[in-house]
């Protein structure tokens, strides 16, 4: 798929996902739910009778930094000149010297550890069950969409709006059970 379009690709992924939620939820279930220990979820501030809580506040950092980090990455050092390299000529890229699987491992090690720490942020504000949690890429495909597949910031402000929709559509309870829509 490294030749492929980004519709191959964004399709794939998809399919991808539904097949491994699928499986997960066979093997995982809700037989065995778990809970996270949540040492951000003192509250913040307030703010028009709304108690913000850390967790919330860290996860808007994180993201704001998850979109600044490799912007700068990607536009201003070697490694990223490289990294877009590969995106847009694989073939390319490597013939000319380009170390695809030493630079695959990078992304791979660098974009499970941001996972990692968002999830450990994000984990004990959910619901402590399989089904939950893995629902929560289906936000992150939607905010991608709204970047368009090309633009960090358009990812980031997809996804805080999302988030600020769900937030308000939780306010009144005829509407909060198609918040996740």
């Amino acid at each position: 798929l490294s030749e492929g379009t980004e519709e191959v690709k964004a399709g794939v992924t998809v399919v991808l996902f539904t097949a491994l939620l699928g499986l997960g939820g066979l093997l995982f279930g809700q037989a065995h739910p778990h809970n996270f220990p949540a040492p951000l979820g003192h509250p913040a501030f307030r703010v028009g009778g709304v108690t913000v809580v850390w967790s919330v506040v860290f996860v808007i950092a994180l993201a704001v930094l998850f979109t600044i980090g490799p912007i700068l990455l990607l536009g201003r050092t070697q490694i990223g000149l490289m990294l877009r390299a590969l995106s847009s000529r694989p073939t390319t890229a490597q013939l000319v010297g380009v170390a695809a699987p030493r630079l695959a491992m990078f992304v791979w090690l660098v974009t499970g550890a941001m996972t990692a720490l968002a999830m450990m942020v994000i984990a004990p504000t959910m619901a402590n069950d399989y089904a939950s949690l893995s629902r929560l890429i289906t936000g992150a495909f939607a905010a991608v969409l709204i970047g368009a597949f090309r633009s960090l910031w358009g990812t980031l402000l997809g996804g805080l709006g999302l988030g600020a929709l769900q937030g308000f559509v939780s306010s009144y309870q005829s509407l909060s059970i198609y918040r996740g829509v």
